[in-house]
């Protein structure tokens, strides 16, 4: 668990205090991704569609 803190430390992200959450499934992704849109978001990504193009490689597929 430390070395996850020390990641988001870095990476200069916020992190969410576990122990003060409401009793509820945290292992559902929709509880998740409901908590960081309720910090605002990821704000280090300005232009969602311009980043996935960049993120996104796709492969040459052999014989086309």
């Amino acid at each position: 668990m430390q070395l996850f803190i020390s990641l988001a430390n870095r990476l200069d992200a916020e992190i969410i205090e576990l122990a003060n959450e409401k009793k509820t499934d945290k292992s559902d992704a929709v509880f998740w991704l409901k908590k960081i849109a309720d910090k605002g978001g990821l704000k280090s990504i300005t232009a969602p569609v311009e980043w996935q193009k960049q993120l996104r490689k796709d492969s040459n597929l052999p014989n086309r």
